[in-house]
């Protein structure tokens, strides 16, 4: 089976870096594996745990469940279609620098 991934990540994140998110990225890609979007949120006031509660994450799960045909908040979905295109940018990254990092 063929399956897409979303993978969220806080760019200020003190548990995973972003140079350790980018070494996943290339793993996953190297293991052929095509469909991996990677959100990046840059809100200082989160921590890892908390990366549920931004708007934007939000909003991008619900598009990324309604790309997939699966059962999602139309509202939230229609308003994180437009950072769908960023998370897919994020996991062809080659370096950190290359990262899309969304505020929030």
């Amino acid at each position: 089976m063929h399956a897409p991934i979303l993978i969220g990540h806080l760019k200020s994140d003190k548990v995973i870096s972003n140079e350790n998110m980018l070494d996943l990225i290339k793993q996953l890609r190297q293991s052929g594996k095509k469909d991996i979007y990677l959100v990046i949120i840059d809100n200082p006031n989160l921590i890892h745990a908390q990366l549920t509660k931004s708007p934007i994450f939000q909003q991008i799960c619900n598009a990324f469940l309604a790309m997939i045909g699966t059962p999602c908040d139309q509202k939230l979905a229609k308003q994180g279609q437009e950072y769908l295109e960023s998370a897919l940018q994020n996991a062809q990254a080659e370096t950190v620098e290359d990262f899309i990092a969304l505020n929030d």
